[in-house]
């Protein structure tokens, strides 16, 4: 398959362009900056309608977007800029020029919001009330995903994707935010990190896994269909920051800052990937710990650096 990337200079992109390129697929990466193929405002859609017209793929895999939802919080306006008009210019420009191509629309867990009390684990069927400006980005870009798609009979895969984490994953990020500030102690920092709450749970996943997620959904995930990406394995903030500390062999005192904690936060989430498995294979490869020691390892050469 001919795959275009979009967002490919950024934490998953490098590992869906090995993951598909491993598979025998020839993939073109684009951005707006960084080391792509080429560089591609998805803003302009002039820009995007006339790449579509020139250039013909199988697949189109967008991951381009906002993603953080801290961030969210102090730019409305621009995570839902950033999440629902870039994916309208490249569906318009799909549907005009190459209406065969299939498009996969990366989306969040963020999107089912508060869990009710007697469910942990989600599965696709369940509703989103999203409580953050970034979750009703997502779920904005799903719907428009699937309107447009069964308006314009388009191919088009969606997910839902729960917590990934790996090695290069910049901070702003919980795993990457502990990694690095522990990091920063092994190579002298004074031993002390400060935390918001760590009693939440969480579904992991590392980003090898969510790659391969991603390719084997362009290969056989059905059109029109959400698709949850996680382990469906749950683990506490404080367990991930106790991990990353043991691995580290130091003594780090923990300290809670009011300042890091969210307006929203859920407390249980995880992911039902059963979906998932049934209809591409999907199972999850790499253990928790071992992602854990890989991202200290990172940040450790990182911050050496």
């Amino acid at each position: 398959m001919h795959v275009l990337i979009t967002g490919a200079s950024g934490f998953v992109g490098s590992y869906l362009f090995k993951e598909l390129v491993s598979h025998m697929h020839e993939a073109r990466t684009t951005d707006i900056r960084g080391p792509v193929d080429f560089h591609l405002d998805l803003l302009d859609a002039d820009a995007v309608h006339r790449h579509f017209a020139k250039n013909r793929y199988d697949a189109v895999v967008h991951l381009a977007g906002f993603s953080s939802v801290a961030q969210s919080w102090e730019k409305p306006k621009l995570a839902l800029e950033l999440n629902t008009f870039p994916l309208l210019h490249i569906l318009d420009g799909v549907s005009i020029s190459s209406p065969d191509t299939r498009i996969l629309v990366v989306g969040s867990s963020d999107q089912y919001g508060v869990i009710p009390k007697d469910k942990v684990l989600l599965d696709e069927a369940d509703p989103c009330f999203p409580k953050s400006p970034y979750a009703i980005s997502k779920c904005a870009q799903e719907r428009l995903a699937l309107a447009i798609a069964a308006s314009k009979k388009l191919g088009i895969v969606l997910t839902r994707s729960f917590n990934h984490i790996g090695p290069g994953q910049e901070t702003g990020f919980v795993v990457s935010d502990f990694a690095s500030a522990i990091a920063r102690m092994v190579h002298g920092a004074p031993p002390v990190i400060c935390v918001g709450n760590t009693q939440a749970y969480r579904d992991f996943t590392d980003v090898r896994d969510v790659a391969r997620a991603y390719r084997l959904l362009i290969e056989r995930g059905k059109s029109g269909e959400v698709y949850n990406i996680g382990s469906g394995r749950l683990y506490s903030i404080q367990h991930i920051l106790d991990t990353l500390i043991a691995l580290s062999g130091l003594s780090v005192s923990i300290q809670a800052d009011e300042k890091k904690m969210r307006p929203v936060d859920v407390l249980k989430v995880g992911c039902c990937n059963e979906k998932l498995q049934r209809d591409t294979g999907w199972s999850v490869r790499f253990p928790i710990e071992d992602s854990l020691q890989a991202i200290l390892d990172d940040w450790i050469a990182r911050e050496h650096d």
